[in-house]
Protein backbone atom coordinates (compact mmCIF):
# COMPACT_ATOMS: atom_id res chain seq x y z
CA UNK A 1 0.00 0.00 0.00
CA UNK A 2 0.84 3.30 -0.95
CA UNK A 3 1.44 6.41 1.94
CA UNK A 4 -1.44 7.68 0.37
CA UNK A 5 -3.82 4.65 0.35
CA UNK A 6 -2.43 4.15 4.07
CA UNK A 7 -4.29 7.62 4.89
CA UNK A 8 -7.43 7.64 3.04
CA UNK A 9 -7.69 3.62 4.37
CA UNK A 10 -6.72 4.66 7.73
CA UNK A 11 -9.96 3.69 9.38
CA UNK A 12 -9.83 0.33 7.66
CA UNK A 13 -6.63 -0.75 8.47
CA UNK A 14 -7.35 -0.01 12.35
CA UNK A 15 -10.13 -2.15 12.06
CA UNK A 16 -7.77 -4.67 10.81
CA UNK A 17 -4.93 -4.29 13.46
CA UNK A 18 -2.92 -2.38 10.84
CA UNK A 19 -2.64 -5.68 8.73
CA UNK A 20 -1.96 -4.19 5.47
CA UNK A 21 -1.86 -8.05 3.81
CA UNK A 22 -5.35 -8.47 5.19
CA UNK A 23 -6.52 -5.26 4.06
CA UNK A 24 -5.54 -6.04 0.25
CA UNK A 25 -7.05 -9.50 0.77
CA UNK A 26 -10.39 -8.12 1.85
CA UNK A 27 -9.67 -5.64 -1.35
CA UNK A 28 -9.37 -8.65 -3.73
CA UNK A 29 -12.69 -10.44 -2.01
CA UNK A 30 -14.87 -6.68 -2.18
CA UNK A 31 -12.93 -6.38 -6.10
CA UNK A 32 -14.60 -9.42 -7.58
CA UNK A 33 -17.83 -10.12 -6.06
CA UNK A 34 -18.75 -6.19 -5.25
CA UNK A 35 -19.47 -5.41 -9.29
CA UNK A 36 -21.16 -8.16 -9.57
CA UNK A 37 -23.79 -7.33 -6.47
CA UNK A 38 -23.84 -3.80 -7.42
CA UNK A 39 -25.39 -4.67 -11.21
CA UNK A 40 -28.20 -6.61 -9.25
CA UNK A 41 -29.00 -3.95 -7.36
CA UNK A 42 -29.07 -1.82 -10.59
CA UNK A 43 -31.35 -4.39 -12.06
CA UNK A 44 -33.50 -4.63 -8.99
CA UNK A 45 -33.81 -0.69 -8.49
CA UNK A 46 -35.19 -0.53 -12.15
CA UNK A 47 -37.47 -3.92 -11.73
CA UNK A 48 -38.93 -1.83 -8.76
CA UNK A 49 -38.54 -5.32 -6.26
CA UNK A 50 -37.70 -3.33 -3.30
CA UNK A 51 -37.37 -5.97 -0.66
CA UNK A 52 -34.76 -7.34 -2.92
CA UNK A 53 -33.54 -3.67 -3.31
CA UNK A 54 -32.97 -4.04 0.64
CA UNK A 55 -31.44 -7.20 0.83
CA UNK A 56 -28.91 -6.29 -2.01
CA UNK A 57 -28.23 -3.19 -0.58
CA UNK A 58 -27.57 -4.64 2.56
CA UNK A 59 -24.78 -6.72 1.00
CA UNK A 60 -23.12 -4.16 -0.47
CA UNK A 61 -23.06 -1.44 2.57
CA UNK A 62 -21.49 -4.66 4.65
CA UNK A 63 -18.44 -5.67 2.01
CA UNK A 64 -17.86 -1.74 1.44
CA UNK A 65 -18.20 -0.62 5.35
CA UNK A 66 -14.75 -2.40 6.09
CA UNK A 67 -13.31 0.30 4.01
CA UNK A 68 -15.55 3.49 4.56
CA UNK A 69 -17.90 4.35 7.44
CA UNK A 70 -19.24 7.28 5.36
CA UNK A 71 -19.95 8.34 2.12
CA UNK A 72 -21.60 5.58 -0.18
CA UNK A 73 -22.02 3.71 3.19
CA UNK A 74 -24.13 5.87 4.52
CA UNK A 75 -26.26 6.56 1.33
CA UNK A 76 -27.01 3.05 1.29
CA UNK A 77 -28.21 3.25 4.40
CA UNK A 78 -30.73 5.60 2.76
CA UNK A 79 -31.14 3.44 -0.06
CA UNK A 80 -32.21 0.75 2.28
CA UNK A 81 -34.48 2.26 4.43
CA UNK A 82 -36.57 3.42 1.57
CA UNK A 83 -37.16 0.61 -0.05
CA UNK A 84 -37.56 -1.37 3.25
CA UNK A 85 -40.44 1.51 3.29
CA UNK A 86 -41.92 0.79 0.49
CA UNK A 87 -40.82 3.97 -1.38
CA UNK A 88 -39.88 3.24 -5.24
CA UNK A 89 -39.54 6.95 -6.29
CA UNK A 90 -36.78 7.43 -3.26
CA UNK A 91 -35.08 4.04 -3.77
CA UNK A 92 -34.57 5.41 -7.70
CA UNK A 93 -33.50 9.38 -6.51
CA UNK A 94 -30.85 7.71 -3.85
CA UNK A 95 -29.49 4.67 -5.93
CA UNK A 96 -29.30 7.37 -8.92
CA UNK A 97 -26.78 9.32 -6.13
CA UNK A 98 -24.93 6.25 -4.69
CA UNK A 99 -24.24 4.56 -7.59
CA UNK A 100 -21.44 6.65 -9.35
CA UNK A 101 -19.84 7.08 -5.33
CA UNK A 102 -19.99 3.36 -4.68
CA UNK A 103 -17.98 2.64 -8.29
CA UNK A 104 -15.37 5.21 -7.13
CA UNK A 105 -15.25 3.79 -3.52
CA UNK A 106 -15.06 0.34 -5.80
CA UNK A 107 -11.98 1.79 -7.40
CA UNK A 108 -10.00 2.99 -4.65
CA UNK A 109 -10.18 -0.61 -3.56
CA UNK A 110 -9.29 -2.34 -6.23
CA UNK A 111 -6.10 -0.60 -6.57
CA UNK A 112 -5.40 -1.66 -2.88
CA UNK A 113 -4.94 -5.66 -4.12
Amino acid sequence: MTEEQKRRFSEALSRVAGDCDLLSAMAAMVSEDAPDVLESLRAQVAADQLPLVASTAHKLKGMLSTFDTAGPVLELEELIASAREGKPHQVAIYFQSVESHVEALLQEILLLN
